[in-house]
């Protein structure tokens, strides 16, 4: 490493670290590994946003709503509803918060010169992470933990940590949550023979493997999450190789998009640009959904980068104006760094992705223009891209969408349960929406 680089984090540890960081909920009666009384969120079963859980005071808070105008919606009132035939989300309709570099912490490996995280994987997994960015290496013929290299000087920004051990901990975590739904996403820099090997020696973890080529997802869809419940194939793994398909794991240009990983050094790189130059982020292949992964950090890592990144209004910013109209979508998974801080800024933007269950679209085939509708009600003339406007519209499970020709919710034009495609002259007609979700 060139010493300008090393002078370079010494100064960002020394006088960034320095800095105020913003309040954060007392976390002081709790052991780093212990669960501070709350219970990881499932997707679609969340605590309610308006409720206040009084031993954490980011759990239920309201975040403010950033979507745009008219994106709040006022209550929706006694509106008859008609049957459901869905049962829970898929696994692309909902967006996980994903902790990057989830091992580069000083709760699991004190001394790190620069960490990603605070705090261990126990705590990141008992306060809501679901996805977990991991690098993963060969070392004495073993594949283990590293970031970058694993060995180096200085050796507090090179070490070395024990893979099957984190393995096994998310596995005992699978086993002891039966509806628990994880993702493991590696850098990968191993062998098929490593990895396997690292797999056997963590059963509870290798045996609740979900298999997207076997399930044949790029031609069926992405599974509902209760159905992985059902079989116990909770757990999603991805690698950047594509050598690994015979255990089960996902080649990530199979089956993802991804904007490139850094903010920058100032983050001020917000620009929603693909990872992979070959797959742009708006990629389509038939009916099939890529699962979308938004990256959101720095190049280097400290808390003070994170408070400032993790704010809600700045996530939403990037969220609304930039990566989602890029990738047509709304993010699968929301990589942050520190993902504890800014208030659980991250965590609140999650849940609140995971409460905008329809998404309208300007063009006929779920493309283009788009804003993110959470329950509730509208008037056309206030969505982002304009009235008349309303081509094709993406539905949540357990949700439905009804489209009227007048302002006042009474002239119902259209009802969907359903992702519809090419709505017309209905569609054309609607001055006024209801959304809505069991």
């Amino acid at each position: 490493m060139k010493l300008s680089i090393i002078v370079f984090l010494l100064f960002q540890l020394l006088f960034l670290g320095c800095l105020p960081r913003p309040a954060t909920p007392d976390l002081s009666r709790h052991s780093d590994d212990s669960n501070p009384g709350i219970d990881p969120p499932t997707p679609g079963k969340g605590t309610d946003p308006g409720t206040q859980d009084p031993d954490n005071p980011s759990v239920g808070s309201n975040p403010v709503d950033p979507a745009g105008p008219g994106s709040t919606p006022v209550t929706t009132g006694g509106v008859a509803k008609a049957p459901l035939v869905q049962t829970s989300p898929r696994f692309d309709e909902v967006t996980w918060l994903t902790s990057h570099n989830a091992f580069v912490n000083k709760g699991d490996e004190p001394g790190w010169l620069v960490e990603n995280q605070s705090r261990s994987l126990q705590y990141q997994l008992d306060n809501g992470v679901t996805a977990f960015m991991l690098d993963i290496h060969v070392d004495a013929g073993q594949a283990v933990l590293c970031h970058g290299k694993c060995s180096g000087f200085p050796s507090n920004l090179y070490k070395k940590m024990d893979l099957i051990a984190y393995l096994n901990r998310i596995g005992d975590f699978l086993n002891k949550h039966p509806e628990a739904i994880l993702t493991v996403i590696f850098e990968d820099y191993t062998g098929i023979n490593e990895l396997r090997a690292a797999l056997d020696k963590a059963p509870s973890f290798r045996d609740r493997i979900y298999d997207p080529y076997k399930a044949d997802v790029r031609n069926k869809g992405w599974p509902r999450l209760d159905a992985m419940i059902k079989d116990n194939k909770r757990l999603l793994v991805i690698s950047d190789r594509s050598d690994k398909k015979d255990l089960g794991v996902a080649y990530a240009q199979d089956f993802t998009v991804e904007n490139y990983w850094s903010l920058g050094k100032e983050g001020k790189d917000i620009i929603c640009k693909t990872r992979w130059d070959n797959i742009p982020l708006n990629r389509t292949d038939g009916k099939f959904a890529y699962l979308f992964v938004m990256n959101h950090f720095r190049d280097i890592p400290t808390s003070a980068f994170s408070a400032a990144d993790n704010k809600i209004d700045v996530l939403w910013s990037r969220i609304n104006d930039q990566c989602s109209p890029a990738a047509e979508k709304k993010a699968n998974f929301l990589a942050v760094d520190h993902f504890d801080e800014a208030d659980w800024g991250a965590r609140k933007v999650v849940a609140e992705l995971n409460e905008r269950v329809a998404i309208v679209y300007a063009d006929n085939d779920l493309k283009g223009k788009m804003q993110m509708l959470k329950p509730g009600k509208y008037l056309a003339k206030d969505l982002s891209f304009g009235e008349d406007q309303i081509n094709s519209i993406k539905v949540s499970a357990k949700s439905r969408v009804k489209l009227y020709a007048d302002d006042n919710y009474k002239n119902l034009l259209i009802e969907l349960t359903e992702d519809s495609k090419n709505l017309g002259d209905k569609a054309d007609k609607a001055s006024s929406i209801i959304v809505e979700r069991e």
